[in-house]
């Protein structure tokens, strides 16, 4: 995709400039790949709310987070199975929320509703996920705590492959 189709994706808030990546321990990071895993939990904001929402790569790191119940994913990888130290593709999140949050009113379900019916946002921070993209190929990379740009160094050519995706 040329330019001009990569911004059509790409918030006002976020130019590709700005493209950063989070990692995820599996299985997490597969669920969220797998469309299984609406919510994304965090101890902290990650950034500053006016830049929300946007697009980032979705690492594995080469961690691995026991306890998650069958229940939610019937489907999990198993550990060997699971690919690790890689950038599997682009994941959009529009909305961080503090849990609990506060009632905000609208159509349907208020956010405190969604959030308190669905196992998988547990906060404190929860970001929801609105979006993802896989790369043909998982990339190796060498992942962070936080968000971090994809560099040569950390990631040789998962930069230039994320854009393509936009």
């Amino acid at each position: 995709m040329g330019p001009q189709n990569q911004m059509s994706l790409i918030t006002a808030s976020q130019s590709p400039a700005d493209l950063r990546c989070l990692s995820l321990k599996q299985p997490y990071a597969a669920a969220i790949a797998a469309g299984v895993k609406p919510w994304e939990n965090r101890p902290r904001r990650l950034c500053p709310d006016s830049r929300w929402p946007m697009w980032v790569g979705l690492h594995a790191s080469t961690g691995w987070m026991d306890g998650l119940p069958s229940s939610l994913w019937p489907d999990v990888p198993s550990k060997a199975d699971a690919p690790r130290g890689v950038v599997l593709g682009l994941v959009r999140f529009d909305l961080v929320l503090d849990y609990p949050p506060l009632v905000v009113s609208g159509k349907g379900l208020s956010l405190d509703e969604q959030l308190q019916a669905h196992p998988w946002a547990f906060g404190p921070v929860c970001m929801r996920v609105a979006g993802y993209r896989a790369l043909p190929e998982a990339m190796p990379a060498k992942g962070m705590l936080g968000l971090w740009r994809p560099i040569e160094e950390r990631a040789p050519g998962v930069r230039r492959a994320l854009l393509g995706l936009l």
